[in-house]
């Protein structure tokens, strides 16, 4: 479910750290938080499968992770933060990085870190918990965190670019296609953490393809998208395109045939969309031949587009909570 919560001057004085502590600790990790009797914050989550996006607005205040907390049984994510606006400080493994607007900056729960700012901030925060496979190791990413990856170099704003987009579509983006865009995020950050860890540009393969991937998911409802739309949206030629998605276990144009019957299957199975005709839903997501449509959609999930949309029980709605203290 996806989540609003703030804390505002309505809250007494007394309790606004409080509640945000259970707040943070809800959507975040668990901190020890510092601030004025002036504090007050605003957390915006959203699930993105097994991934976390958490937009937060916050006046100037410390939290620390101290050794017990990273050491305890709560959640222990590892953080990615792209910075929005004001500057932050973070300390964590004897390295200290201050971030401006379109900086990127990680943390890991599992070890002690600490965080601050003087003035208000803005910035969003993928958490990949314990369970969620990270590129590397825990111990090799200690290497990478409280440094500041500054706005500007490719891969940071690839995530960047990614990180705001998922933001701006809080309480907008379809269930169906978040299993894309979770994909999208995880290669985003194992192309973000190659290139630093390694030296080597982010110009290379992984970015790239992440960057295909992304256009992809973004235009599937354009029935002219193919591998030559899709190279000239990122200024590449074609061979190149293909070159990038030599070694993913798929193509370019495999890519973009399942992700549309992916939101095709969804759309099927949602009862707000049962109006709609199966040629209508094909044509929504791109496919402009029926026949075609129906043989690779049960292809690919061993059913007709009717036989499912028949055999589909209702659908629960997705739930929004707002929380207000």
């Amino acid at each position: 479910m996806d989540e609003t919560a703030r804390v505002t001057l309505r809250v007494p004085a007394r309790e606004r750290l409080r509640v945000w502590h259970d707040i943070a600790s809800q959507n975040a990790t668990e901190l020890h938080i510092a601030a004025g009797p002036d504090f007050r914050a605003a957390a915006h989550r959203m699930n993105i499968g097994d991934l976390r996006v958490v937009r937060f607005r916050l006046s100037a205040h410390e939290a620390v992770r101290t050794p017990a907390l990273a050491a305890g049984e709560g959640p222990r994510p590892f953080s990615v933060r792209l910075q929005l606006a004001g500057t932050s400080r973070l300390e964590q493994g004897g390295r200290e990085a201050t971030v401006g607007p379109g900086d990127v900056v990680l943390s890991d729960a599992a070890s002690p870190f600490a965080t601050s700012n003087t003035d208000d901030v803005h910035f969003v925060t993928l958490l990949i918990p314990d369970g969620v496979r990270v590129p590397g190791d825990r111990d090799g990413l200690r290497e990478l965190t409280a440094t500041r990856l500054p706005a500007g170099q490719p891969g940071v704003d690839l995530i960047g670019s990614l990180l705001r987009s998922v933001a701006r579509s809080y309480g907008k983006m379809p269930p169906g296609s978040r299993g894309h865009v979770e994909r999208a995020l995880l290669n985003a950050v194992e192309a973000l953490l190659s290139e630093h860890r390694s030296g080597t540009s982010a110009d290379g393969s992984d970015v790239m393809r992440v960057r295909a991937q992304h256009h992809i998911e973004r235009n599937l409802r354009d029935p002219d998208l193919d591998p030559a739309a899709v190279a000239g949206a990122l200024g590449i030629s074609v061979r190149s395109l293909h070159l990038y998605f030599e070694n993913s276990g798929t193509t370019v144009a495999a890519s973009i045939r399942e992700s549309r019957l992916d939101r095709a299957r969804t759309d099927l199975m949602n009862p707000a969309f049962a109006d709609l005709t199966v040629s209508a839903v094909a044509h929504r997501w791109g496919f402009t031949d029926r026949s075609h449509f129906s043989r690779a959609f049960s292809s690919r999930f061993g059913v007709s587009p009717a036989a499912l949309r028949a055999g589909s029980p209702p659908a629960a709605g997705e739930v929004t909570i707002a929380v207000r203290r």
